[in-house]
């Protein structure tokens, strides 16, 4: 149903995921598509969650960069 990455540091992303209702939960599928775009030396979690957190604005921020520039 939704998704939200974040990139926690340049190798290393944070999918949150709200599955919808009924579907099956596939984890490793997500973790093997993003590897396929990123490369297979990227380390990728996957956290479910019933809710994924709004701005004080009401929109929800689909990617979140954590990475301090250098």
């Amino acid at each position: 149903r939704q998704v939200q990455v974040v990139q926690e540091d340049i190798e290393e992303f944070l999918l949150r995921v709200v599955w919808a209702r009924g579907s099956e939960h596939v984890p490793g599928e997500l973790r093997a598509r993003m590897a396929s775009v990123l490369g297979e030396q990227i380390r990728i979690s996957v956290e479910s969650v019933d809710a994924i957190e709004q701005e004080p604005s009401g929109k929800v921020k689909s990617v979140i960069c954590k990475v301090k520039r250098r």
